[in-house]
């Protein structure tokens, strides 16, 4: 049931009999033919240990594995949470399910889907969005109600003007000497401290 042999190009341990091949020992170490390098090793009690080049590179421990170097795998499943200190890069999509996604100490800042809505708190000081290529616009926009997209607040990084917009057209403008508005002016009152000009 148990052969050890060799066919002249290479040896075998060869277990072809009933029951399992069982090594007992209380370490046990695997080794190259010069005997000076580590292939894995086991110790009684403690971990599994195996090695690149005689350099180890995974190692089980009392609460886990592990892994030094660089992780390469076809797909990766964590059904726990996930402690990760260095810099994530991703090189495709992130896909989440409904949850949100918390920045800082305190997850102070927070980006949340529901399912229904989504959403931007912020509950640590002021709230910024900064367009930091020069020149540059910043865009607000949402559905016109005919599945395109229309502007409804727009800032200029060339000119500093804000534009506030009705379905994508331009109604209000911010400039260096006031505002300008396009269209009807409606309100209750007006009360107007300097000069006025109503052509």
């Amino acid at each position: 049931d148990l052969k050890i042999y060799h066919d002249g190009s290479n040896s075998y341990i060869a277990d072809a009999g009933t029951g399992n091949l069982v090594i007992n020992a209380t370490n046990l170490i695997v080794k190259n033919a010069a005997n000076n390098k580590n292939y894995f090793t086991a110790v009684d009690g403690g971990a599994f240990t195996a090695y690149h080049n005689n350099v180890y590179k995974f190692q089980t421990k009392s609460d886990g594995v592990n892994v030094v170097g660089e992780l390469e795998c076809d797909s990766l499943d964590v059904d726990g949470a996930a402690d990760i200190s260095g810099t994530l890069a991703l090189h495709g999509s992130l896909d989440m399910q409904d949850m949100d996604i918390r920045l800082g100490a305190g997850d102070d800042f927070r980006l949340l889907h529901n399912g229904t809505q989504s959403r931007i708190e912020n509950y640590t000081g002021p709230l910024y969005i900064d367009q930091h290529v020069n020149d540059n616009d910043i865009y607000l926009r949402s559905d016109n109600g005919g599945g395109g997209l229309s502007t409804y607040v727009a800032c200029d990084g060339s000119t500093g003007n804000v534009r506030l917009y009705h379905y994508g057209t331009e109604k209000f403008k911010t400039k260096s000497d006031g505002i300008d508005v396009i269209g009807e002016v409606q309100c209750d009152s007006l009360d107007v401290d300097g000069a006025g000009d109503i052509s």
